[in-house]
């Protein structure tokens, strides 16, 4: 009867053991989360054109105005409006480790193609 009992602690203890090794090493496994800012710039824009408020500022080649609609937190920005031959207006962004999310928009009444750049980087 008592090597029942001491097969009985030793599962009990082994079990226990076996709990505070799975429990201590799923605790230290963090995982680094990669931004893909290109992407988020692309869904800023393509959130501005839902909003009906990117082709209007594009059509008027207003960068400014674009970029006043845009706030993203622990990132600094800039926008430029590029027409079909390749001649844009606004700013360079002056930074390292720039991403660009690019939306094209064909026109208003008429096709005239123009295409928005938004250039992300983060603050330093």
């Amino acid at each position: 009867m008592k090597g029942v009992w001491f097969t009985m602690e030793s599962m009990i203890a082994c079990i226990i053991i076996g709990m505070f090794v799975i429990f201590v090493s799923t605790g230290y496994v963090i995982e680094f989360q990669y931004v893909d800012a290109s992407e988020m710039a692309y869904d800023i824009l393509k959130g501005l054109e839902d909003r009906d408020v990117l082709r209007g500022y594009a059509i008027a080649l207003d960068y400014e105005g674009l970029g006043s609609e845009i706030d993203i937190t622990g990132y600094n920005h800039t926008v430029n409006i590029c027409n079909s031959a390749g001649s844009c207006v606004g700013p360079e962004p002056d930074a390292a480790d720039v991403w660009v999310g690019s939306y094209l928009i064909a026109g208003q009444s008429v096709y005239q193609p123009l295409e928005v750049k938004l250039f992300v980087w983060e603050l330093s």
